[in-house]
């Protein structure tokens, strides 16, 4: 279970890296905004933003904590691990096709962050296997 640990430490700091990064680039955000409802008024706007970078940052903080923790119990003996891994990360991919469709900020990433989801997934199955 070396390896599915380990992706669930990378996709824990992918996790933490979003919020920062829309932070950032809060201007591109805004403008993504303002051509999606070009009838809000700028104070709507700013509130939207503000609205969107809140909820990153509690829903990522969450799952890369959520992250942390599967990978510290994940080690093939806790059956609860394992299907929590199995779920979680099956969700998160769910997640990650809704935010390709409302942003295209994290085109980039979104399908390496899949790619390591579905490998820890695929990787769990297997070992629950054996």
């Amino acid at each position: 279970m070396k390896v599915p640990r380990f992706l669930l430490l990378l996709i824990a700091l992918t996790h933490l890296a979003i919020p920062a990064v829309m932070l950032v680039r809060s201007d591109s955000l805004r403008a993504e905004v303002a051509t999606q409802h070009p009838d809000f008024p700028a104070s709507e706007v700013d509130a939207s933003v503000r609205v969107a970078l809140t909820s990153a940052t509690v829903f990522h903080l969450l799952l890369a904590v959520l992250c942390v923790v599967l990978a510290w119990k994940l080690d093939g003996t806790r059956r609860w691990a394992s299907r929590l891994t199995v779920v979680s990360q099956a969700l998160s991919i769910v997640f990650s096709l809704v935010s390709w469709s409302t942003s295209t900020m994290f085109h980039a990433v979104i399908p390496v962050v899949v790619l390591l989801q579905l490998a820890t997934i695929v990787l769990v199955l297997r070992a629950r296997r054996t």
